[in-house]
């Protein structure tokens, strides 16, 4: 599995989080795990590049404490190669950014 880049959330134990995001078959996929104590909802996914027309969808996926969800969404890859920021919105407020590469 391509995995490009990790960030995590540690400002607070209960809402600790990792995130990894990929292309498969052309479409962004993003994992998320939760490593808090509670549960955490994806609420959206943007991806963002210079020159690049922003596309976000909306997710609403309920993550429980300890586990891996994969997300696949209907964000087609860039034409243009170079790396993307992928935006992960949370309902609690959190915002996780990752690098993709295209």
């Amino acid at each position: 599995m391509p995995i490009n880049n990790l960030e995590r959330s540690s400002e607070n134990p209960k809402q600790s989080i990792i995130a990894y995001a990929y292309f498969r078959n052309e479409q962004l996929v993003i994992q998320v795990r939760n490593l808090g104590n509670e549960e955490v909802e994806v609420s959206t996914v943007y991806l963002i590049g210079q020159k690049f027309m922003d596309y976000e969808m909306f997710v609403n996926e309920v993550i429980k404490p300890g586990e891996t969800i994969e997300i696949e969404t209907n964000i087609m890859k860039p034409a243009q190669r170079g790396t993307y920021t992928v935006k992960i919105s949370f309902s609690n407020g959190l915002t996780i950014k990752c690098d993709v590469e295209a």
